[in-house]
């Protein structure tokens, strides 16, 4: 589930009822490195189509480097990491479409750095 809680202030812009989000995923075997399939099911107010709610990733690692990718009818993100015991770091882009007008196509592009610590 996500968006369980409490909200403080509503705003009409911002859907904040929960919504079930589930997931599955694959690893077939390979002699070299380890791919990973997955996909997600999310199910929000905003989606009309089931297509839309499902998003569809990868991941392959070799050694110290993941290559991750991931893609539905509004989002597209692709990244790369390096990872030595319990450190990483790595870039992510992502393009998502915003909504607005029919026909319109306004894209948010981001780059996110990404530092992470495995406990």
């Amino acid at each position: 589930m996500e968006n369980l809680g409490t909200v403080d202030k509503v705003y009409d812009e911002i859907d904040t009822n929960s919504q079930l989000q589930v997931g599955l995923g694959a690893t077939p075997y390979r002699g070299y490195g380890q791919l990973d399939f997955g996909v997600d099911y999310k199910k929000s107010s905003e989606t009309k189509d089931t297509w839309d709610s499902l998003f569809w990733g990868g991941q392959y690692s070799f050694g110290a480097m993941r290559l991750s990718s991931g893609y539905n009818t509004e989002n597209v993100t692709g990244g790369i990491s390096f990872g030595m015991n319990s450190l990483s770091v790595g870039l992510v882009y992502s393009s998502t479409r915003l909504p607005g007008d029919i026909g319109s196509e306004s894209y948010n592009q981001t780059v996110f750095t990404q530092f992470g610590y495995k406990m």
